[in-house]
């Protein structure tokens, strides 16, 4: 599908029971707001399957706000090096809300795999989620480029098979509810939720 590009405000850019694919990681993203797009109400994704693409959501010199980001019940898998959504650009308006819900997230090499953001004050949730071979060893699941977003996890499940060690959270800071790792998943610095083995 190449790149969704935006021109001028937007209110709901909304992509419903899609299958969005590129033609592999090292290249193209499913939509990238650049300097062109204005303001957007909300970007989301819902009961869609994503694969093969450089990136998910990419912010590529883009000067206004994004209220919301939202993916919804979709699988994502075999995503590149700039994982699910990347904001690290600038401008701190960039995105207000990052919500993940009821998703599967698999085989994501990125710094910053599940979001890579430079912006303050973002509400950044995780409910319901499992995460499979996400991230690159010694990188960071999420990173925050020394910004302030404290990530939201609920009730979700990371693993992967690799003998990498993940660093957790960039900034350090993370509430975890109802949210394990399974014995495979080794951290360098901080972790997400509990090893599987204490749920028992």
């Amino acid at each position: 599908m190449k790149v969704v590009k935006l021109e001028g405000d937007k209110g709901i850019v909304k992509f419903t029971n899609m299958n969005l694919k590129n033609k592999g990681t090292d290249a193209d993203y499913i939509i990238s707001p650049d300097a062109k797009a204005g303001n957007i109400s909300s970007i989301q994704f819902e009961k869609c399957k994503i694969s093969n693409t450089r990136g998910v959501v990419r912010f590529d010199k883009y000067t206004k706000q994004t209220d919301a980001i939202s993916i919804y019940n979709c699988v994502i898998n075999n995503i590149g090096s700039y994982g699910i959504v990347n904001s690290k650009i600038t401008n701190d308006n960039c995105v207000k809300s990052i919500k993940i819900t009821n998703a599967t997230i698999a085989n994501v090499e990125a710094d910053g795999c599940i979001v890579n953001s430079q912006q303050n004050g973002i509400e950044m949730a995780f409910t319901s989620c499992t995460f499979w071979n996400c991230g690159q060893g010694g990188k960071n699941f999420i990173n925050l480029n020394s910004k302030n977003p404290v990530p939201v996890f609920d009730s979700c499940l990371l693993g992967w098979d690799s003998a990498i060690a993940m660093k957790a959270v960039s900034t350090k800071k993370v509430t975890c509810t109802n949210t394990y790792y399974t014995s495979d998943c080794t951290w360098s610095n901080g972790k997400i939720g509990e090893d599987m083995k204490a749920k028992g």
